[in-house]
């Protein structure tokens, strides 16, 4: 499978997250964790795309207010959609 669009497991749901893969359910349940099954028993899967935004969500919770500040002015320097581009 190509990680590129979808993550398939709890184990590398949370290698991508910086989390244990037994603590997914819960994440998705009482933070918000944008992961989800197709059946009650299956595997899990989640976005990358999705799993970067969330992670960036939960930094800012803990981050002092003045790094959102810094991070909204340089951002876009390692943005995947200018990564190689040397900026906008």
């Amino acid at each position: 499978m190509d990680t590129k669009f979808l993550i398939k497991g709890c184990s590398k749901i949370g290698q991508a997250i910086g989390k244990s893969g037994r603590e997914i359910p819960s994440l998705v349940k009482d933070h918000g964790l944008p992961a989800y099954r197709e059946d009650l028993n299956g595997p899990w899967y989640a976005r990358p795309d999705d799993l970067d935004i969330w992670s960036i969500v939960q930094a800012d919770k803990h981050l002092p207010a003045k790094w959102r500040e810094i991070r909204s002015r340089y951002q876009h320097l390692v943005s995947p959609q200018t990564a190689g581009k040397g900026g906008p």
